[in-house]
This record gives structure tokens, sequence and C-alpha cells, in this order.
């Protein structure tokens, strides 16, 4: 009798624990969407490895963690360190060619003056432990003498006949091959950018030193 009833429980034992492992089972397998995961899911998932070289990457990579750091501290530790190193690579001076590995282009996050560089733009996230950011995206402005920021001097305001050729070509798919050079904003986050946390975004200011259409 007794043998009976251990064997009875011992069935309905290995039961319930072969349905709830199959339900666990089931909820982290059904997780194709990151994110829709469950709490199992996302627990496991591969942590972004700590980049340390001084690259733009690596900043953009420091920026999208500090959106996800709860510490106030440690965020402004990661901001400082990207700023450090966007002012490095992206200086006052610097010139970038606009071509056909690093087109000229308009989004939707693009206002009046603004465009981004092809080659200037990532992918890629950041994952914590949890959760999981974007890397900024990557605006340039421009600035007139009719729209311009306080703070930019008239000698690196871009002429009305380039900002006119962006305006009427990019729209029409047209090829545009150039030149910018980064300019000096003075209420910056750094020489000549700021960030906007909120947005996302790197806004780096620019002067076009050169820009025409493509003949084909």
């Amino acid at each position: 009798m007794k043998r009976n009833t251990l064997a009875f429980i011992f069935a309905i034992f290995m039961s319930a624990s072969f349905s709830l492992a199959q339900g666990k089972k089931s909820k982290v397998e059904d997780c194709e969407d990151p994110s829709k995961c469950t709490f199992e899911k996302i627990e496991k998932q591969k942590v972004s490895p700590k980049c340390r070289e001084k690259t733009l990457d690596c900043a953009l990579q420091k920026l999208a963690e500090s959106a996800l750091e709860n510490c106030s501290i440690c965020r402004q530790k990661l901001h400082k360190d990207a700023f450090a190193i966007i002012d490095e690579k992206l200086s006052v001076g610097k010139k970038i060619l606009i071509s056909q590995t690093c087109s000229l282009q308009k989004t939707n996050l693009t206002k009046k003056n603004e465009f981004i560089l092809s080659c200037y733009q990532s992918k890629k996230h950041y994952f914590s432990q949890k959760d999981k950011k974007e890397y900024p995206t990557v605006i340039f402005k421009i600035h007139t003498k009719k729209d311009h920021l306080v703070g930019i001097k008239s000698a690196d305001f871009s002429a009305d006949k380039f900002v006119q050729l962006i305006n009427k070509n990019l729209n029409k798919k047209k090829e545009l091959v150039g030149q910018i050079s980064l300019i000096k904003y003075k209420y910056g986050d750094g020489s000549t950018f700021n960030y906007n946390s909120k947005k996302n975004i790197l806004k780096i200011y620019c002067k076009i030193e050169d820009l025409k259409i493509v003949k084909k």
C-alpha cells in the first residue's frame, strides 16, 4: 500500500516538473523579437564588450551605453570620455569629402540645413544585460547668413548657392560631390558638436566648401 502511494506521488511530481520545464522552454524559444523577449531571455543576452580604443565608433558606443546607465556619475563619465574622443576625431578644420562612398542624404530626422553622411552612420546597438540602445544618429548642420546659431562666426557660413543645390537636388535623387569642413561652435558640448541624449542625436557643425552635381 505504502509502495503504491509513494509511486503515485512520485509520478505526480515528475509530471509537474516536466510541464514546468516545457513552459519555460517555450517562452524562451518563442522569443524571436528581442523587443518582446521574456526576462529570462534578455537576462542571458550577450553584453557588449567595453571599448577602449580612441575611435569614433567607440565614442558612439559610450553614448549609447550612457543612455542605459542609471548611475548619474557613471553616465557623466561616459559622456566625458566620448566627448574627448569626438573632439579629437572631429576637430575644427577637419575636412570630409562627399562622394559615392560618403554620400549626402536627407532623412526624417534631418531638419532645415541638416543632412547625414552615409559613411558616418552606424546601425549598431549597445547591449546591456537586460536592454539595448541604438548608436546615436550623426547629423551634420550648416549655417547661413539668414539662418545660423549664435556662436557661429560669419566666416563659417555656407554659401547660399550650395544650400540651394542641396534643397533642389537631394529630393530628385541626384548625386552630389564636394567637401565640407568642421567649424567651431562656441556653446557646444565639444568644439564642433552637441549631443542630444533624449533624441539620441550627435549634431556636427560644418561649412560646405565645395559642392556640385555629378554629371552622368
